[in-house]
């Protein structure tokens, strides 16, 4: 028997200029967040001149031990004292026929 399983696609954000796969209601989880705080979306703010160390994401930066860190990056170092490959968030890897 032969199973017909179709490749997921996911949906992109509605933000504009956002790359970014959608959480909820078609937003990413940063623009989520922010339209759940704020109420609305403008323009969010960046920190221009910090960037994340590892990703090179400029948002939610935070510093640790003289690095910058997006919010994912620093809670690795701050709780496991490393950057993890994989978190029980990541896609799985394993492929069942």
């Amino acid at each position: 028997m032969e199973e017909n399983k179709s490749k997921e696609t996911k949906l992109k954000c509605k933000f504009e200029d956002c790359d970014k796969n959608a959480f909820s209601r078609g937003y990413c989880q940063k623009h989520y967040d922010y339209l759940r705080n704020k109420g609305l979306i403008e323009k969010l703010p960046l920190n221009k001149d910090k960037k994340c160390c590892i990703c090179g994401d400029n948002y939610k930066i935070k510093k640790y031990e003289n690095n910058y860190y997006c919010n994912k990056h620093f809670l690795h170092m701050r709780r496991h004292g490393r950057i993890l490959k994989r978190t029980k968030y990541d896609s799985n890897e394993i492929i069942i026929y």
